[in-house]
């Protein structure tokens, strides 16, 4: 079953993923750019239909970012899907689950 998922940008990487970490499920979500110019972004998760969003941040070319969600218990089989919005719209990973 795939616990990490990738969808290719034009100007990047959008990857997600879920983990257990002790008594703990962790959640992924990471943008890689690879080009254009900087832009203010924001990642985020949906579980059971809730989006869960980071405040925003610059991102430039060449960068990576990687914001994580963590909640006690074991959530491994619920299907997640990673998400990037910014001003031009907002993109998703296909779901990760158990």
């Amino acid at each position: 079953m795939p616990t990490w998922r990738c969808t290719s940008l034009s100007n990047g990487v959008l990857g997600h993923g879920q983990r257990m970490d002790g008594s703990y499920t962790r959640w992924d979500t990471n943008y890689y750019k690879s080009g254009g110019s900087a832009v203010s972004v924001r990642l985020g998760y949906t579980r059971s239909g809730v989006t869960t969003y980071s405040s925003y941040f610059t991102i430039s070319s060449g960068q990576t970012v990687n914001k994580t969600w963590t909640k006690l218990g074991d959530y491994m089989c619920y299907n997640t899907t990673g998400i990037l919005n910014y001003s031009g719209g907002t993109y998703q990973t296909p779901a990760a689950h158990c």
